[in-house]
């Protein structure tokens, strides 16, 4: 696979009144930042980055081998708005 450039990551990405969405496969995918607490600390310790759809989809189709190589697009995607989030 060709290494992807950031402007390929780019065009599958947009902002919206302050918010980052991914589109793949006619999905528009955003970021949820659920706190990890920690009992023992009583506090929050970190963040998980979730990544949600606008309808229900199931993870296997969306990252299937039948995309091929967009799957991996699909994956840095999430990633990269999961970190625009955070940010």
């Amino acid at each position: 696979m060709d290494d992807l450039t950031v402007s390929q990551i780019v065009k599958h990405t947009r902002s919206d009144q302050g918010k980052t969405f991914g589109i793949f496969n006619a999905h528009y995918l955003s970021t949820a930042l659920q706190p990890i607490l920690s009992i023992a600390h009583k506090r929050i310790v970190g963040y998980e980055a979730l990544v949600r759809s606008e309808y229900s989809v199931n993870l296997t189709d969306l990252f299937s081998a039948q995309y091929g190589e967009s799957s991996f697009i699909c994956w840095i995607v999430c990633a990269d708005i999961s970190i625009l989030g955070i940010l």
